[in-house]
């Protein structure tokens, strides 16, 4: 007896999300994802790939293929759609919109090739990719969206004032996410750690906008580092500053 196969097709009225419809087909393909996990760093690209195969010959006219991104509410919203042999894109959800694109040319190799430019941090989640050839399958894989504190704008002020010690601030910013501790190390022989004054924003994009501040005066001088370590990422970066006894 065949074995029949359920998936959910129907747009709502509200074009970005899918209803929870029920299709039944013989499930005469298969779709195989890639790979299950796929990493990304903040502002890059990642493509998320499925494979299928079919039990006849592909024609690119029948061929439907549907990625599909579950938000938290377990709603469907449509990424990209490939029907009439080519892909279609008006249904697709706002927040991908110039973003997101089929790899078209790797269909004849039965690869489903999802690409994502400029990945934001909402778009860490679950990805399904629903093939339908004459019977249809899905499978589905899961983005991390990482952002690392790579970029360190680093800043010194002096101010010199007569009879006193020239007074020094250090100043080091970044964005990512989480949220970085940010600490302090002088390098003496005892490599000595100090504490700064951190805070932090948050930006219209999600990441965490940190600023960090070291006073100190002209007779503490070191080599002095500022390091973001972003504990869930298993990650440190740093940058460092020479202040100079002879100011």
């Amino acid at each position: 007896a065949p074995v029949l196969f359920v998936f959910e097709l129907s747009f709502s009225k509200d074009k970005n999300i899918l209803n929870n419809f029920l299709i039944l087909f013989p499930a005469l393909l298969t779709v195989e994802m890639t790979k299950t996990v796929y990493t990304a760093q903040y502002g890059s690209n990642v493509s998320i790939e499925c494979k299928f195969s079919v039990g006849n010959s592909l024609n690119m006219k029948e061929l439907r293929i549907y990625w599909q991104y579950i938000n938290q509410d377990g709603e469907l919203q449509l990424v990209s759609k490939f029907e009439n042999g080519e892909e279609q894109l008006k249904d697709q959800n706002d927040n991908y919109r110039e973003r997101a694109h089929l790899l078209t040319d790797k269909l004849n190799s039965s690869l489903v090739v999802l690409q994502i430019s400029k990945v934001k941090l909402t778009d860490a989640g679950d990805y399904r990719c629903l093939v339908d050839h004459g019977g249809a399958d899905y499978k589905q894989a899961h983005l991390k969206v990482e952002a690392s504190y790579g970029n360190i704008k680093t800043n010194k002020k002096e101010t010199h004032r007569d009879g006193e010690d020239t007074q020094i601030v250090l100043t080091c910013q970044s964005e990512g996410y989480p949220l970085a501790a940010v600490l302090w190390q002088a390098d003496t022989n005892y490599n000595l750690s100090i504490s700064g004054n951190t805070t932090h924003l948050l930006t219209p994009d999600g990441l965490f906008h940190v600023t960090s501040v070291l006073e100190l005066t002209s007779k503490e001088y070191y080599n002095y580092s500022c390091i973001f370590w972003n504990e869930e990422l298993n990650e440190n970066t740093s940058a460092v500053f020479y202040v100079s006894g002879n100011i």
